[in-house]
């Protein structure tokens, strides 16, 4: 049995910084650095250090996926933009736009038009985050959503490839793991 201040959970990994640490509580997700960080007004990152730097593929050449963007880093960045209180119609609605883009490609449209047209969803995220009025709610959705499609879309332009099996299905698993998250936030559907 326990004694009185002994820590009882196994060491897990920062949700912010990527390092272990050892919460005294199960549902503390930050080290208590980052916590602090967060506390004092200084902005914990959203994503994970290095997040897209070596682009979406462990081996480029059979389009293998590094795992981590299907699961560790997508639950990750999942989390972040459901406690930033995106919407699941704004992350839908782009998500959405790249489904459009991957069935005109492939109804033989050129890729270099679909490039651009991911290109401008840039544009079109800048514009919907800059007209929100409130500069909190602004600058959290501004960390989170467009980060995340900024930097997904600057990957995804590379290549054909990197726009089909690179960008596409980690954006599903984000996805997929924002509805969880929001579930358990208590943002769930109506009536479901």
């Amino acid at each position: 049995m326990a004694t009185i201040g002994e820590r009882t959970q196994k060491p897990i990994t920062c949700a912010s910084c990527r390092k272990p640490f050892t919460p005294s509580n199960p549902r503390f997700t930050t080290c208590y650095d980052c916590h602090q960080k967060h506390r004092l007004g200084e902005v914990a990152p959203a994503f994970p250090k290095g997040y897209l730097e070596k682009g979406y593929f462990s081996n480029a050449e059979k389009g293998v996926v590094y795992p981590d963007l299907l699961t560790g880093d997508a639950d990750v960045i999942a989390r972040a933009l459901a406690e930033a209180d995106v919407s699941m119609a704004q992350l839908r609605r782009y998500f959405n736009m790249a489904r459009f883009l991957q069935n005109r490609l492939e109804s033989g449209e050129d890729y270099e038009v679909i490039a651009n047209q991911l290109r401008r969803m840039k544009a079109n995220v800048a514009a919907v985050v800059g007209r929100i009025q409130d500069s909190r709610e602004r600058d959290r959705l501004a960390r989170t959503l467009k980060t995340f499609i900024d930097k997904n879309l600057d990957a995804a332009v590379q290549s054909c490839l990197s726009f089909k099996k690179g960008f596409l299905l980690h954006f599903e698993c984000v996805l997929s793991y924002f509805y969880w998250h929001k579930s358990q936030m208590g943002g769930g559907r109506r009536g479901a």
